[in-house]
This record gives C-alpha cells, sequence and structure tokens, in this order.
C-alpha cells in the first residue's frame, strides 16, 4: 500500500509524457522545417533555446544529462573552434547544472550536503591555484 501511494505521488510530481514528446518532436523537426523555409539562424536559434527552456523546466534532471553529454562529447570546443560559437557561452554550458541545483534547494527543500572531506577539496583547490599562479611560462 505504502509504495502505490508513493508511485502515485511521484506521479503527480511528474509532467505528463505526451506533453514531454510533443516538445522533444517539436525541437526535433524544427531544424529540418526551417532549412527548407530558410528561417534565419537567429529565429531558429531562439525557438529553439524556448524549447530547450520549457524541457528544463518540466525535467531538471535533464540538465545534469545535458552538461554530462556535452562534456563527454567535447561539444563546447567543438562549437567554439569551428562554428564560431563565443566562448563565454560554450563555458557557460557548465552553469546548466544551476537548474537541478536550485530545484532541489529551492522546490524541493532539500539540504546541501557538505561532505567531510569539503576541507580537503578546497585545500587540494588552493594549492592548484597557487601552482598554477607561480609557474613559469615554458616554451611548448
Amino acid at each position: 500500500m505504502v509504495t502505490r501511494v508513493a508511485h502515485m505521488e511521484a506521479a503527480r510530481e511528474r509532467p505528463s509524457a505526451s506533453l514531454l514528446i510533443s516538445v522533444a518532436f517539436l525541437l526535433v523537426a524544427l531544424v529540418p522545417a526551417a532549412a527548407v523555409m530558410e528561417v534565419p539562424t537567429p529565429i531558429l536559434v531562439v525557438v529553439a533555446g524556448f524549447l530547450g527552456l520549457v524541457v528544463l523546466a518540466l525535467r531538471p534532471d535533464v540538465a545534469t544529462l545535458l552538461v554530462v553529454g556535452i562534456v563527454y562529447s567535447n561539444a563546447a570546443v567543438v562549437a567554439v573552434r569551428f562554428h564560431n560559437v563565443p566562448f563565454t557561452i560554450a563555458a557557460g554550458s557548465v552553469f546548466l547544472l544551476v537548474v537541478p541545483l536550485g530545484y532541489y534547494l529551492l522546490v524541493r527543500r532539500e539540504p546541501l550536503i557538505i561532505p567531510r572531506a569539503m576541507p580537503w577539496i578546497i585545500g587540494y583547490l588552493l594549492v592548484q591555484l597557487l601552482s598554477t599562479m607561480l609557474s613559469a611560462n615554458s616554451p611548448s
């Protein structure tokens, strides 16, 4: 009985699958349709960005998978080097992780868990930063 109640509550929290499928279909169908209709690129980017925001608003966990995919595939570097995307936009793709963080902290009101190793991690980061600042430039 408890699992059934938990399942019903989880189903109430999630948006309907048909809405997510419709948004995904719009995202997939947008590019060929825009190519046929010769839509300017800025308009295409704005519409795709809006649909992406809708997906992130409905399912914030998708942002984590998106960032893992961008980092693993090196898509941000490829976009900067070969497609003239500004560096700030490519580097800002990691900030998509703010979406699930905000969802868990602000909407679900879950506590922020700081592990006991955090002082050691911060110390390691400071050593790395200090060694980077004090290193000599070597010709490569």
